[in-house]
């Protein structure tokens, strides 16, 4: 079985330009852990997932050893979320992108999202993002097929 027999094809995506809370508004109205992101060209530049979001709400090592006091509060952490929500998804976004190619048999696009711990990959041919692929997606597959599921 291939990456093209599972695929989602109608993949959401996301503006690099687009703000914090335009993803978090997305995510929560697909019902979605992570989207893609594309720039004016529609070319995939990143990715951005509940982890990237959660990583923007803890400090960085060396701002954390400059005012560890700042952060040691944790309701003022919360309120944090609401500073940040005008910060651009090219600012938190991960990248490089991880991709996979349609004839790729699904338990090596799966091998790849373990090793690189990952939860989807963007589906490209010739460039272009033609769908995306998630672990959810392998699994229940793999074990739809060798354990009689329907």
């Amino acid at each position: 079985m291939h990456v093209k027999d599972l695929m989602e094809t109608d993949v959401i995506t996301i503006r690099e330009t687009a703000l914090l809370e335009d993803v978090v508004r997305l995510l929560h109205e697909k019902n979605i852990s992570g989207v893609p992101v594309v720039n004016e060209s529609n070319q995939l530049v990143g990715i951005v997932s509940h982890r990237d979001l959660l990583r923007i709400l803890f400090p960085y090592y060396d701002s954390y050893y400059k005012a560890p006091e700042l952060y040691s509060d944790f309701d003022m952490r919360e309120c944090k979320a609401a500073e940040i929500r005008k910060m651009r998804v090219s600012r938190f976004m991960s990248e490089p992108t991880y991709t996979t190619h349609p004839d790729t048999p699904i338990l090596h696009a799966g091998g790849l999202m373990l090793a690189r711990s990952i939860q989807r990959l963007p589906v490209l041919l010739g460039g272009e993002l033609v769908g995306i692929v998630t672990r959810k997606q392998i699994l229940r597959e793999i074990f739809k097929k060798n354990f009689d599921l329907e």
